[in-house]
């Protein structure tokens, strides 16, 4: 199971953690596990990409990714990321619910 956790401060993104992995069995790789991970990749590049934005992260063992948004000076550009990541994200757990539990909390 993974699951995916977002903290956001007035709808906009703070803070994303992700544990776990969704198996199939040995040796069988997860449509889910690697759809998830590509995302958190994704977004995590990109916002280390903008020099508008100071982020943390880190991911210390396997399963396991923590990024948190210090500041970000272009705000529409976050909105608009995190408004894909949210959406693709979303759009994972539905499809693989038994495998990603995909959760938001508003600080």
């Amino acid at each position: 199971m993974i699951r995916v956790t977002v903290h956001t401060r007035k709808g906009e993104l703070v803070r994303i953690i992700a544990e776990g992995h969704a198996h199939r069995g040995p040796g069988e790789l997860s449509a889910a596990c690697g759809a998830v991970s590509a995302v958190l990749k994704g977004l995590g590049l990109s916002l280390l990409d903008q020099p508008d934005c100071t982020v943390e992260g880190s991911v210390e063992s396997e399963g396991r990714y923590d990024l948190t948004i210090r500041e970000c000076a272009n705000g529409p550009w976050l909105t608009g990321t995190w408004d894909l990541a949210r959406a693709v994200l979303g759009e994972i757990a539905r499809e693989w619910s038994r495998d990603v539990v995909f959760t938001i909390s508003e600080e």
